[in-house]
């Protein structure tokens, strides 16, 4: 565990006693074990924000968003994800979001019925233009997704105490995956970084990565403070040849300051201050 996952993780600790007043330890399933920073089993829906869980609950019950396996983990980057774009989606300002990323989107207009939470990437897409079948079609979920009116697609995957984006084992599945799907979309990746052993090595980085395209952008939101994502981030910025205007690293420290200098919808007031709250702290 990184210093800062386990600094994050007695934080949540002591949030979840002093801010929810829940003083009983949820199990970790990998393990059976109880931790301070997982809520019981009954209280999920306490991981979202005070002011909104209500009706965050019911959107994500309507919107049938599957929750991960460790979403009681405070710290999960799944509820996170929710517990920020939900309030911009639901008062329509999920627009100031594009300025932040680049002067370029200033005048872009968002598809409100395009925007979801755990969105499959284009890899069925592809499979079934390279007319291939493979033994795992599944395809890459990115945390949040929305399109604009003028078709530019923006792709989000978030990330909080993770160490790494995640690599895979070089089997027989996954270089058949790579030669029939991945590989057919490397073109705008650096030379060094196309061959399998270096796909495998960076797997969700790289799969998210190929989704860069003339209408596609990807972005990815990291705490500052997390020094071992802010690597795999760095690698991230090196590995794009072309469309380097196309993907986004953004701190959330400066995402979220950006937002609370611009959000003023009296419905979702005290979001901002809640979600600093339970994700900020000075270590």
């Amino acid at each position: 565990m990184s210093k800062f996952a386990e600094k994050v993780k007695t934080h949540l600790s002591e949030y979840k006693r002093h801010s929810l007043d829940i003083h009983v330890d949820g199990i970790w399933k990998s393990n059976g074990e109880p931790y301070g920073h997982i809520l019981p089993a009954s209280q999920e829906m306490q991981n979202f924000l005070p002011s909104i869980k209500e009706s965050l609950s019911d959107f994500v019950q309507q919107n049938r968003i599957k929750l991960h396996t460790n979403f009681l983990h405070l710290n999960s980057s799944q509820a996170m994800c929710l517990n920020f774009f939900y309030p911009l989606i639901i008062t329509k300002r999920l627009e100031m979001i594009l300025p932040f990323l680049s002067d370029q989107f200033i005048d872009e207009k968002i598809d409100y019925y395009s925007t979801c939470f755990e969105k499959d990437g284009q890899e069925r897409v592809w499979l079934s233009e390279s007319k291939g079948r493979i033994t795992d079609d599944t395809p890459t979920s990115f945390d949040f997704y929305f399109q604009t009116l003028c078709g530019k697609k923006f792709f989000f995957e978030v990330k909080y105490t993770e160490s790494t984006f995640g690599k895979e084992k070089d089997d027989d599945e996954h270089k058949e995956k790579f030669n029939m799907v991945y590989e057919k979309h490397l073109s705008h990746i650096k030379g060094k970084y196309r061959t399998l052993d270096s796909f495998l090595q960076h797997y969700q980085m790289m799969r998210n990565l190929t989704h860069i395209d003339d209408k596609s952008f990807v972005v990815f939101i990291y705490p500052s403070q997390n020094k071992e994502i802010v690597k795999e981030i760095n690698i991230a910025r090196d590995v794009l040849e072309n469309y380097t205007e196309h993907f986004f690293p953004i701190e959330w420290e400066k995402l979220v300051q950006y937002v609370a200098s611009r959000f003023s919808e009296e419905r979702f007031a005290h979001f901002i201050v809640e979600f600093k709250e339970k994700y900020f702290f000075v270590p």
